[in-house]
This record gives C-alpha cells, structure tokens and sequence, in this order.
C-alpha cells in the first residue's frame, strides 16, 4: 500500500498560517492576564493535558496497533499523529465550544515546544517497539528554532494583539465572534477538501479502513483525555 501524503506548495502554508493567526487574534479578544494568573496558580489542568497527549496517547496508539495488526504504513501514520501536538487550531476549537481558551493556548504553547523533543523521540521509540513498523522506521529532521518562531508568529503574536485589543474595544469581539466560527468551519472543510482532492483514489480504495481507524483513533485520544480530567477532577 502506497502512504498518503499531501503536499503543500509554500505559498499555501503561508496562507494557512495566515488565516489560523487571524482566528487566533479573534479568540484572544476576550482573554485576559487573569485567566493565565490562574492557571499559573493551578497548573493541574495543563499538565494533565500534557502527560495524556506525550505519553498516554502515543503508548495506547502503538498497543492498539500491534494487538490489531494493523498494516505498518497504517500504524507508523496513526503513531505518528499520536506523537504530534495539538496545534493553534485546538485552541479554536476549544473556542468554539465555549471551554477555557485560556488552559488551551497554555497548553499549545507547551506542547509546541515540547514537540521539538518529544515528537520525534516519541515516534523513534514506539516505531521501534512496533514490529511491524520498525523497518519502515525514519529519523524525523525537525527545526527547533523554526518552530519556535512558528509558534510566536501564530500563535503568541495574534495572542498579544487580541488581548491588547479586547478590553480597549469591547464590541469588537461580539462583532467578529459568528463570522470568525463560520470561518474556522470553512476552512476546516477546506482542508478536508483539499485532503481528499489529492488522494482521492487512495481514500476511495481504502475508505473503510481509513474511516473506520480514524474514528476509532479519535475516540481513543477523546477518551484518554476526558478519563484523565475526570480522575485529576477537573
């Protein structure tokens, strides 16, 4: 079976990036110093995030891969996506359904950096223990200084303006806030599109597979993630 891959020309990647920044700006209309203060106060929240997406998530992955035998081009994808990050657009979603935005944009910033790290070591480590996968094993080549200068200009840049702007224009986010989720839709579905579009024969041949392991995929990193918050009580 060939990998599915998708290519992103640099002018496209630019654009992406662009338009996450701007929705970015718009959730962080209504943050304010405080909701970090507390956070800092109780950390429990990030930090259980954090050990259920670096550590939990990546280790069931690989498990529920060797135990189902899923083939190795499969699981060194579902391994991988376990080993990633987040990403700003968690913290717009957290938006969306009205959860603390604040948590979120702690815990991306964290985990964006803690990537650099803990991405590729994670994908190194459960490639390996996969017997499946670990001839297909690669070395990952990540910059960490790129990504750290990713993550400000998406994520703290956008981040500073919006709280700056919120309580000097306290209409503004009211204004923005429907477009702004219509928007985040779109370019969601845009996404998914463009996704499709340049495999489509491959999605098409495989569609019970890949459906049926993308959901269950998620529903385990959904689990993980309420299951730990509801243990740590939060």
């Amino acid at each position: 079976m060939d990998p599915v891959s998708i290519e992103f020309n640099p002018e496209s990647l630019i654009a992406l990036n662009v338009m996450i920044a701007i929705m970015m700006f718009g959730v962080s209309l209504e943050l304010r110093a405080a909701d970090f203060k507390r956070i800092l106060r109780n950390p429990k929240a990030p930090m259980i995030g954090l050990v259920s997406q670096f550590l939990i998530l990546p280790a069931v992955t690989c498990l529920v891969t060797i135990a189902l035998d899923i083939d190795p081009m499969l699981s060194l994808g579902m391994i991988l996506v376990a080993s990633c990050p987040g990403g700003t657009f968690s913290n717009i979603m957290t938006w969306m359904a009205k959860g603390n935005v604040a948590v979120s944009v702690s815990m991306t910033g964290v985990s964006s950096l803690a990537a650099s790290i803990m991405t590729p070591f994670n994908f190194a480590l459960y490639a390996y223990l996969n017997p499946n996968t670990r001839p297909l094993l690669t070395e990952i080549s990540m910059d960490p200084v790129g990504l750290l200068l990713l993550v400000l200009l998406v994520l703290g840049v956008p981040l500073v303006l919006g709280m700056y702007a919120g309580p000097r224009f306290p209409n503004l986010s009211k204004k923005i806030e429907t477009p702004l989720k219509v928007f985040a839709m779109v370019l969601m579905m845009a996404l998914a599109g463009l996704a499709f579009s340049k495999n489509t024969d491959q999605f098409l041949q495989y569609f019970d597979l890949f459906f049926w392991l993308v959901v269950a995929h998620n529903a385990i990193a959904i689990t993980i993630g309420y299951l730990g918050a509801m243990l740590a009580k939060q």
